[in-house]
């Protein structure tokens, strides 16, 4: 029952990410393709090409729906 509860939990943080990471992207629709963007890391924020973040938030995206256990 504890491994039930922890995949389920693990599951819901996923989700969370998950809906943040969509919604990163349909903000990042929104802005110029050749348009230099802040993104923060570490909490410093940096100056970034709008096509370079939009990749690395896909291949995110894509991570971390791999990782989602497929049960609800």
């Amino acid at each position: 029952m504890t491994e039930l509860w922890k995949a389920r939990r693990l599951g819901l943080k996923l989700d969370k990410e998950i809906q943040q990471l969509q919604v990163t992207l349909s903000e990042l629709d929104t802005v110029r393709p050749k348009k230099t963007t802040y993104i923060k890391r570490a909490n410093v924020f940096f100056l970034e090409q709008r096509d370079a973040i939009v990749q690395t938030k896909k291949n995110e995206l894509k991570d971390k729906e791999k990782m989602r256990p497929e049960f609800r």
